[in-house]
C-alpha cells in the first residue's frame, strides 16, 4: 500500500503491505505523531524518507509493534524505525528489523538498548546491549518462495533464527493467522518472529529432489470445489510412486484428519468427504519422506 499517515489513537493495523513507496520528509513507509496505534503482522519493506524514519516515522505515541518484518528500508536516519524522542514509549513484540540502512532502529541519534524492555522476542540488528528479553541479533536469512519474500528460512542448511524463537505474549490473543493466512502454531507457545509463521513441518522451499531425482510437483497441486460443501478432490502430480501424508488441520493448528495414501507416477485425483467438521477455514498439509511439506488452505462452508 501506499506511505500511510495513522492519525486515531489506537488504531489497528492487520495484516498490510507497506513497500516502495518516497517521502521526502520523514516516515517513508508509515507516519506516526501523536497518537499510538497497533501494528499487526504486517511488511514493512523497501521504503524511503530523505529526512527520518525509512519505515516507520514514530514521535508522541506508546504504538505497539507485533510480529512485524520491517526491511531494506533507507532514510536519512534511522531507516526501519525512528523516533525523535529518546525515551519513546513504544513497544516492539516477536518483530525482525533487518537490513535497514542507515540504522535499523534509532532514537534520536541513538541505537536501542535491549535492557530498556520496549523489546520482547525481537530480532533487531542495531541492539547494543544483547541479549534480554529473549531478544537476538542475527541474520533472519529470509527466503523468497512462490513470490513471497521475506519469509524466513526453514531450509536445513541455513535454518533462520526467528523460527519457533517468537513468543505467545499477552495481548497477542487477537490474530489467528500470519500475514499468507497460515494459522500461528502455539503448541508450544512459541511462534515466529515477523510476519510470516513457519507452517509447523512445512517449507518455504520448492520441493526438493531426492537422490533419485524423483520430485513431487506442489505447483500443480489443486484442491476442488473450494470452498467446499460435502466433499473435496486434491489433484496433484509426482515424478514418481511415493508415500504421503495427508492432513487436515483447523485454525487454531488442531490436526482433525490424517491419511496416508501412495501416489502413482503421474496424474493422481484423490476424494475426500467432508464428513462432520465445521465450518471454517483449513489447511492441508501434505508431507512424505523425501519431499518437503506443503500448506493449502481450504474453506469448509
Amino acid at each position: 500500500i501506499s506511505s500511510t499517515k495513522l492519525s486515531a489513537y489506537n488504531t489497528k493495523f492487520y495484516s498490510n503491505k507497506v513497500y516502495e513507496n518516497e517521502a521526502y520528509r520523514d516516515g517513508g513507509g508509515i507516519y506516526i505523531k501523536g497518537f499510538s496505534p497497533i501494528i499487526y503482522n504486517s511488511l514493512i519493506v523497501n521504503n524511503t524518507s530523505t529526512d527520518d524514519g525509512g519505515g516507520i516515522y514514530d514521535t508522541n505515541s506508546v504504538s505497539k509493534y507485533y510480529n512485524c518484518t520491517i526491511a531494506d528500508n533507507n532514510a536519512d536516519e534511522g531507516g526501519g524505525y525512528f523516533s525523535p524522542n529518546t525515551s519513546a514509549s513504544s513497544s516492539f513484540y516477536n518483530d525482525i528489523v533487518w537490513d535497514n540502512s542507515p540504522d535499523d532502529v534509532e532514537y534520536n541519534g541513538n541505537p536501542p538498548n535491549a535492557s530498556s524492555g520496549k523489546y520482547s522476542y525481537c530480532d533487531i540488528g542495531s541492539f547494543t546491549n544483547m541479549p534480554n528479553n529473549y531478544n537476538i541479533n542475527a541474520n533472519p536469512k529470509f527466503t523468497t518462495y512462490n513470490g513471497i519474500d521475506y519469509l524466513p528460512s526453514n531450509i536445513s542448511t541455513p535454518t533462520s533464527p526467528c523460527i519457533n524463537s517468537g513468543d505467545n505474549i499477552p495481548g497477542f490473543f487477537h490474530s489467528t493467522y500470519d500475514l499468507r493466512g497460515t494459522p500461528y502454531l502455539r503448541t508450544v507457545n512459541q511462534i515466529d518472529m515477523g510476519a510470516y509463521e513457519y507452517p509447523a513441518n512445512g517449507s518455504y522451499k520448492i520441493a526438493k529432489t531426492d537422490s533419485s531425482n524423483t520430485v513431487l510437483d506442489f505447483d500443480n497441486i489443486m484442491v476442488f470445489p473450494n470452498p467446499v460443501e460435502s466433499y473435496y478432490n486434491i489433484r496433484l502430480i509426482s515424478e514418481t510412486k511415493c508415500k504421503v501424508e495427508i492432513m487436515l488441520i483447523n485454525s487454531f493448528g488442531k490436526n482433525v484428519y490424517s491419511s496416508e495414501l501412495l501416489l502413482v507416477e503421474g496424474d493422481n485425483l484423490i476424494q475426500f468427504q467432508r464428513g462432520q467438521l465445521s465450518d471454517g477455514i483449513y489447511y492441508l498439509k501434505i508431507n512424505s519422506a523425501i519431499f518437503d511439506s506443503k500448506f493449502t488452505k481450504i474453506i469448509f462452508k
